[in-house]
């Protein structure tokens, strides 16, 4: 028994190899049977899905960010920690599937073998899919530093203090300076100097060795790796002034029906501080949709009789969609929606 259920999509093809007088088409619903001469098909209606790329940047302040100006001369560095987003990109495909109020079922008096072979080959017939699950997906892709605490190599110093002994000797006093030294941690600043101070003897360093300055020249992979060090100490030091950015990459995907009641559709609301959300904010993500014909109700006798030789399809209707953000167009994208078309039927004599 052949009990596939299948989406017409180009209806001549199918038409041509059904035999004359030798089958009836009933409309089912979706609870139907089928007998061993039966096939069941049903007419398609379109999803549309929106794939939106959100570009998430987490910017952290870096510690020693106040004195970027004064020890590299730096400007514009950021002072506080700071998220935002912003849209990528929008796309949106068209995903057909059988329409649950569009069964039909074809019941033979004797089932042509050679549909069997029409069905394999898949010559036009799409197969029944399952229809993809409305939900958001989120891929994430992640780029940033860490900043590296091991910035110098020593944290304390040695503080030589000047006092003095009096000595009293005959009729005069005598005053003899003592050193003392002794161990203390180093204040903030002096860490920070010291560490832009290590900072411009690698960019010193790196110009010698481009110059050839030094007594030894390394050969042309050894320098390329000594650069490639240099340039890495480098980074790492200046996310000490500049900060860090973290990149992320997310992609959102929607699924939306279009129903006899479209005009436009909200997909969903954004904004640079929080990204997609769920709050009512005034910027959606909005679908318009204009179509490229009138809308024509459906006239074909369609009911639950049954139909001699009689094959039912249905033609989309093609739709321009405008894909807004903030009232404004983003892109625009031309598309077919099965569900706004006509049924028509086609007699096989």
């Amino acid at each position: 028994m052949l009990k596939k259920l299948i989406t017409l999509s180009i209806i001549s093809i199918f038409c041509s190899q059904l035999p004359a007088q030798n089958f009836k088409t009933s409309a089912q619903n979706n609870n139907f049977t089928a007998s061993e001469n039966s096939i069941i098909y049903a007419l398609p209606r379109t999803y549309l899905k929106i794939s939106v790329e959100v570009t998430k940047t987490t910017t952290i302040k870096g510690p020693y960010a106040e004195y970027a100006q004064k020890y590299l001369g730096i400007f514009d560095v950021p002072l506080e920690n700071s998220t935002s987003y912003k849209i990528s990109s929008i796309d949106l495909q068209p995903v057909n599937e059988p329409d649950p109020n569009c069964y039909y079922a074809i019941t033979f008096k004797n089932f042509p073998e050679n549909l069997r072979t029409l069905l394999t080959n898949n010559c036009g017939l799409i197969l029944y899919q399952q229809p993809v699950e409305n939900k958001s997906d989120i891929y994430n892709e992640k780029e940033f530093y860490i900043f590296d605490s091991r910035y110098i190599d020593e944290t304390l110093k040695e503080k030589t203090d000047t006092l003095y002994k009096t000595i009293i000797k005959d009729s005069s006093i005598i005053k003899i300076p003592v050193f003392k030294k002794q161990i203390q941690a180093k204040s903030d600043e002096d860490l920070i100097k010291e560490t832009a101070h290590e900072l411009i003897k690698i960019r010193k360093r790196r110009l010698k060795l481009a110059r050839g300055e030094y007594e030894f020249h390394p050969d042309g992979e050894t320098l390329k790796v000594m650069f490639a060090e240099l340039q890495k100490q480098e980074d790492e030091y200046l996310t000490l002034f500049q900060g860090i950015k973290h990149v992320e990459k997310q992609i959102y995907n929607f699924l939306i029906l279009p129903d006899q009641n479209l005009s436009e559709t909200k997909v969903a609301s954004f904004d640079n501080i929080k990204g997609i959300n769920n709050a009512e904010v005034e910027n959606f993500i909005t679908l318009k949709f204009n179509p490229e014909t009138d809308i024509k109700t459906n006239t074909s006798n369609t009911g639950k009789q049954d139909f001699s030789n009689t094959i039912f399809y249905r033609t989309p209707v093609f739709f321009k969609i405008d894909i807004l953000y903030n009232n404004e167009i983003v892109t625009k994208f031309r598309v077919p929606l099965y569900q706004f078309g006509l049924t028509h039927n086609c007699l096989i004599k």
